[in-house]
């Protein structure tokens, strides 16, 4: 099987558009840290080296989360759709689903522990 190979030119080219303040450019650098990531996985660097460059591409992607946040409710907020009814209803959903993925990301972990590390003895 050839190696995974990412177009790391097409993953620089969707982090040249600076954050502007419009929900337009968030997707596109979205895409990118997940891709950055992957294609870090796929190279297989070292662990300390994905910890640190990982850490960097995941928080980009959960500021880019917050920015559509804010920028949603500024134009919520700017075309009078604003109200706590909304809110709480949006917020109970996020919570619905954050506690889902809380879930999921548990069974992956208990899944990656049944897999073998170079420390186990082989039978």
């Amino acid at each position: 099987m050839a190696d995974p190979v990412l177009d790391e030119n097409l993953i620089l080219q969707l982090l040249t558009a600076p954050a502007s303040g419009t929900i337009d450019d968030i997707g596109r650098l979205q895409a990118a840290a997940i891709q950055a990531l992957t294609d870090m996985h796929d190279r297989k660097m070292t662990r300390d080296q994905y910890i640190q460059h990982a850490a960097s591409a995941v928080s980009l992607y959960g500021q880019l989360c917050k920015l559509w946040m804010l920028l949603s409710m500024k134009e919520a907020f700017n075309n009078g759709d604003f109200d706590a009814a909304r809110i709480a209803e949006a917020e109970h959903g996020l919570l619905n689903l954050v506690n889902k993925q809380v879930k999921t990301v548990h069974g992956i972990v208990t899944e990656l522990m049944k897999c073998p590390t170079s420390q186990d003895v082989v039978h």
